[in-house]
């Protein structure tokens, strides 16, 4: 949540990849999400906890 008790939600992070370097390393992506968040929330105590998992789709095995 932010200051004005509004979710950072599924659809502002959806933009945020859509708009972010996908070749980054994934370690990079979750630092980036996570600063993306922290931005956001400017400041606001969160209520809950977050969890974040990141995998890199490398195709199937050949």
């Amino acid at each position: 949540m932010n200051t004005e008790e509004q979710l950072y939600g599924e659809e502002r992070l959806q933009d945020f990849l859509n708009h972010t370097e996908t070749t980054a390393a994934v370690k990079d992506l979750i630092q980036a999400v996570q600063n993306d968040i922290a931005a956001y929330e400017n400041g606001a105590e969160q209520f809950d906890d977050i969890t974040m998992l990141g995998l890199r789709y490398t195709g199937p095995k050949v």
